[in-house]
């Protein structure tokens, strides 16, 4: 099969602020096979489907079992498009990620080839630039990237389209998907997005200095009174801080996760106003703050100083939990130390109404609404592809995040394409889902950055002893829904 590629890659690369990796810039484009090839392939194609559905004849039924054996790498076979459809798809990422996702779409090429796919791709700046331009123009491409920060702007406007139909066709396969991993980019109902990549809060710790210690290691129902006395038992222990850090990941988001255990969200439904007590606040704020004063916790001065994986205090021995962290940043910190940490999830307070600790995509894939229906029946098989193909993940690697998919996680998790440090982190987000919420938060109202860098403003003034956790929660709820309201 004959297939041109051209491919033009930027000056430059550019820092990647989500995901933690830097991207390249370029396109290219696949040139289609020749048409008696395409429609060879097709016939195969839509026989090997008609034998998985219909069984009809011996001898499509034989093809059929045999595609079942092969497919023991993908999960799914959605119904193949007969028609020729060309495609356009974009991401960012880094060149580790451009390289893996266009031998992807190849491999989807080879196996449709009626089906081509032009690609895009770019770092994280740039790639929104040219996706903001593309909208403008109503030209974006079939399948792209999309960002939690991004993906409600872009529904609202009626630029994206709800995939929930060509799940209920087939054509998408999530039955090997958790409720959480699928509903949590729902808006009003409709399923505009699917994640690429999974992650979750959590807190990562050094067994080996548990075990000197003579302290339990966490397991995840643990609670807050255990983590208390965690911390504590380890300073007196070893002399150093139990913790390197509080459950304060994005600075509110420990907090955020307090509050929807206890049944509440940050924000409301509208995202017009902050939705929960506040006295929630000023009792976290005070928790944290007692435990700093105590010397069971570093202190905020010591925090500000670490700007490095190799600066923190669990890779350096000074702690024994860093409880800060996003399960997808835990790799980098584990090859810091030189050795495997191990994961557990945030603390359960008794009588809490549901798990704190939620699922929450690292990036997520959509389809435009533009082309033909054939098209967009064709853009769903490659968002299915990528999303629920074992032999397609073993390539991607998990770099984008644990995949939504779980037979497709665990598979991956069992293979030597990732890292053992990967596996323990992939081991942890496999097993918080199976108890975790989607996150009501996840796709964010406008002001969130802004509302971020006031809560950190408040919350580090109550932890240098400038002001309580009553004026800060205050100030704070003043500042933050003046904001959401406008």
């Amino acid at each position: 099969m004959k297939k041109a590629f051209t491919l033009v890659l930027a000056a430059a690369m550019l820092l990647a602020l989500l995901a933690g990796c830097a991207g390249g810039n370029g396109t290219a484009t696949t040139a289609a096979s020749t048409t008696a090839a395409a429609t060879t392939a097709a016939a195969t194609t839509a026989a090997t489907t008609a034998a998985a559905t219909t069984a009809a004849a011996t001898t499509a039924a034989t093809t059929a079992a045999t595609t079942a054996a092969d497919t023991a790498a993908a999960t799914t076979a959605p119904a193949a498009v007969t028609d020729s459809a060309s495609l356009r798809m974009s991401w960012w990422g880094s060149q580790t990620r451009h390289d893996a996702t266009i031998k992807v779409l190849e491999m989807f090429m080879d196996k449709y080839p009626n089906i081509t796919i032009e690609y895009e791709y770019a770092g994280w700046d740039g790639y929104w630039d040219k996706i903001a331009a593309q909208a403008s123009a109503n030209a974006l491409p079939n399948i792209w990237q999309q960002s939690v920060a991004y993906v409600k702007m872009y529904a609202e406007a009626g630029q994206i389209l709800d995939l929930q139909p060509y799940v209920d066709e087939g054509i998408i396969n999530l039955s090997d998907w958790s409720e959480a991993a699928v509903d949590v980019t729902r808006i009003d109902g409709k399923l505009y997005s699917l994640s690429l990549g999974n992650a979750a809060h959590c807190m990562i710790y050094d067994p080996d200095l548990f075990e000197e210690a003579g302290v339990p290691l966490p397991t995840m129902d643990w609670t807050w009174d255990d983590y208390k006395a965690t911390v504590k038992g380890i300073t007196e222990a070893l002399g150093i801080f139990g913790d390197g850090s509080f459950p304060n990941m994005n600075s509110k988001d420990g907090l955020r996760h307090y509050v929807f255990s206890q049944g509440y969200s940050m924000y409301n439904e509208d995202q017009t106003a902050l939705n929960f007590p506040q006295e929630m606040m000023v009792e976290y704020l005070n928790w944290e703050k007692e435990l700093q004063d105590a010397g069971y916790i570093a202190d905020q001065a010591t925090q500000s100083e670490i700007t490095t994986n190799e600066a923190s205090l669990i890779v350096t021995g000074e702690s024994a939990i860093n409880s800060t962290q996003n399960s997808n940043t835990c790799v980098a910190l584990m090859e810091a130390a030189g050795k495997s940490l191990a994961l557990v999830c945030y603390p359960h307070l008794e009588g809490e109404t549901r798990w704190g600790t939620v699922l929450a995509p690292s990036q997520l894939i959509n389809l435009t609404d533009t082309g033909s229906d054939s098209d967009k029946k064709a853009s769903a098989m490659v968002v299915d592809f990528i999303l629920n193909d074992i032999d397609a993940n073993m390539i991607l690697a998990a770099e984008r995040g644990v995949p939504g998919n779980s037979k497709v996680a665990e598979a991956v998790a069992n293979s030597d394409v990732v890292s053992d440090y990967a596996k323990i982190t992939i081991n942890y987000v496999n097993e918080v889902s199976q108890y975790a919420e989607a996150d009501p938060d996840a796709l964010r109202p406008a002001a969130d950055g802004e509302i971020i860098t006031i809560y950190k403003n408040y919350h580090d003034q109550v932890m240098f002893g400038q002001i309580s956790a009553e004026d800060a929660a205050a100030g704070f709820f003043a500042e933050a829904n003046a904001l959401l309201a406008k």
